[in-house]
């Protein structure tokens, strides 16, 4: 379940809108911290500490049951209202996210011009529009296929995902500081704890999910898919980044 972690790095996208980006980050770096602590861990807490190890609740619905033992009415309801909620909070950050790497890509020169237009409160709409419509292609895909093959397809890939987004940051974050040198470490107002030991132990761990990936044959599929995916990105990157330093060489 590596993708119920996946979103933190949203903070610093969040951030670069805000008006002190540093003082952002590290307030909302210490709001998640507390809210994995109590919302999944310490909900996790409470479920093993009500619920026998044995129980069949235990793997259907054990929030749920958990509240039905607290003799709190209409349990099941109220736990679909939540899920509800979680999930439209999800579609959100998800739209909100890619619809700013797009319009990022669009200033770079490295999506169409067109995605870099905003309305008069600095929102980039046609990235919104394009992000928001990829799901209602996942509607359409539910529709017209099996949910239980289209449901399994997105949380398996998006796992996948989030591992190789989280091995793309670990791998950038060291190699940026090693080549900032100490002035411009020194510079940074907000730096990465127990640099680099940290961050290789992060990078180390993440290889190891890869390598569980593999050996898991649920995952063979997606992970096979994602890494095709990251491939040719990379390969698209590369070509762009070197027709781009050729183009301004020759305009120098």
């Amino acid at each position: 379940m590596f993708l119920s972690y996946f979103g933190t790095e949203l903070v610093t996208v969040a951030a670069g809108e805000s008006v002190n980006p540093a003082e952002t980050v590290r307030r909302s770096l210490r709001s998640v911290a507390t809210r994995i602590i109590v919302f999944y861990v310490g909900s996790i807490a409470v479920v093993v500490t009500l619920l026998p190890a044995s129980s069949a609740e235990v793997t259907a619905s054990p929030y749920t049951a958990v509240l039905t033992r607290l003799g709190i009415p209409g349990a099941a309801l109220i736990m679909n209202l939540i899920v509800l909620t979680a999930v439209l909070s999800c579609l959100n950050s998800g739209i909100y996210s890619s619809s700013r790497m797009m319009f990022s890509m669009a200033r770079r020169g490295e999506a169409p011009a067109a995605l870099r237009k905003v309305n008069s409160q600095g929102v980039p709409t046609r990235a919104v529009w394009i992000c928001a419509g990829a799901g209602f292609v996942a509607v359409l895909a539910n529709y017209f296929l099996p949910t239980d093959v289209v449901f399994s397809f997105l949380l398996a890939s998006a796992g996948a995902v989030a591992v190789v987004v989280y091995l793309c940051v670990a791998v950038t974050q060291i190699a940026c500081r090693r080549r900032l040198g100490a002035a411009g470490v020194a510079a940074l107002p907000v730096r990465m704890w127990a640099y680099p030991w940290l961050s290789i132990l992060t990078l180390t761990l993440l290889v190891g999910v890869v390598v569980g990936m593999i050996f898991d044959p649920a995952s063979h599929k997606p992970l096979y898919l994602t890494a095709l995916a990251t491939f040719v990105a990379v390969v698209a990157g590369v070509v762009w980044q070197r027709r781009h330093a050729e183009v301004a060489m020759r305009d120098i």
